[in-house]
């Protein structure tokens, strides 16, 4: 790390580099309470390990807590949209079930019983061009206007009906809380995300009061610097010898961070360990010539603050290429 890369005490650049990446700041704050637990560990009777320990643990487990919540429901609502959007895609239209379902009733009713049409279909097909909640009401009232009617046809058409809004408006209503906890966990964790930052900024000066002498040495013992200041690389194209074991980089990463892999001329996995070129985790198996996407939950590890290190290991017995995107 360049001397212009250290932290300047005198601003808090750990909310000011996380104040568009709730990713980060999570990222930040696992590794650091990681390297504050471990320190404590080394020296159990040091009272400022004990107070930083203390905080910044909570502080990380909160955090991480409400990331993952967040990326649970954002999950939630991506699904309940792209129900209720295929759904309601399959209503509209001219092609639309609700054009059939007017046309049917039309061949009953438009001729021999006008009154009959205009009670069922008194707006005509217009409430079903409109937003998403009007068409699902619109399903509703359909339903309602053609009732107890016995003509077997149209006991048919509304027994559709019933089905579709039975479908789409459980879907609706997930999807519109789904964008309501959204909201409200995003905010949540933002609050979250800052108060660890904060946190890691004073447990800076602490550090920085002990070790005065060494100031460089210690903030890259203590805070993951790389992620803090954007110096990171992303892509790697490593060639490996036959059974070759490589310690590729040292990343904090949180459950859901995408890879993308390749092999040429043979097999490769892939692990995050604990240690510069461990194994101490679940493979991750990248066969010869089979891109392969994944997300760092594969590894099946807990404490994404220790297991940092990623590793790759040739199971060929001839050279490998490998490619690697971390996104």
């Amino acid at each position: 790390m360049a001397k212009k890369d250290k932290l300047k005490y005198g601003e808090n650049q750990f909310l000011s580099k996380t104040k568009n990446s709730m990713d980060k700041a999570v990222k930040l704050i696992t590794y650091h309470a990681a390297q504050i637990a471990a320190a404590l560990l080394a020296n159990p009777l040091d009272a400022d390990y004990i107070m930083m320990n203390t905080r910044t643990a909570a502080a990380a487990l909160d955090a991480t807590n409400k990331f993952t919540s967040f990326n649970s429901v954002e999950g939630v609502q991506s699904g309940a949209t792209e129900n209720v959007d295929v759904e309601l895609a399959l209503v509209q239209g001219a092609d639309g079930t609700a054009r059939d379902w007017y046309n049917r009733t039309a061949a009953e009713y438009a001729k021999n019983n006008k009154p009959r049409m205009k009670a069922i279909w008194n707006k005509g097909l217009k409430p079903f061009r409109g937003k998403k909640d009007n068409v699902i009401l619109a399903l509703h009232t359909l339903s309602q206007n053609i009732g107890a009617d016995a003509n077997p046809r149209m006991i048919v058409i509304k027994a559709e009906v019933d089905a579709k809004y039975a479908i789409l408006n459980p879907d609706r209503n997930v999807q519109k809380s789904a964008f309501f906890n959204t909201g409200t966990s995003s905010k949540a964790l933002k609050t979250s995300c800052n108060a660890a930052m904060t946190i890691e900024y004073q447990n800076a000066g602490i550090i920085m009061n002990k070790f005065p002498a060494n100031l460089l040495l210690i903030q890259e013992s203590f805070h993951d610097m790389e992620l803090l200041l954007d110096k990171q690389q992303m892509v790697f194209n490593p060639t490996l010898n036959a059974n070759e074991t490589l310690d590729l980089a040292k990343r904090t990463m949180v459950f859901n961070t995408k890879f993308r892999c390749t092999t040429t001329s043979g097999d490769a996995w892939i692990y995050l360990s604990s240690t510069a070129g461990g194994t101490d985790s679940t493979p991750v198996k990248i066969i010869n010539g089979i891109p392969l996407e994944f997300i760092a939950s594969a590894f099946a590890i807990t404490d994404y603050g220790q297991h940092c290190h990623i590793t790759l290991v040739n199971k060929a017995g001839v050279k490998v290429s490998f490619h690697l995107e971390q996104f």
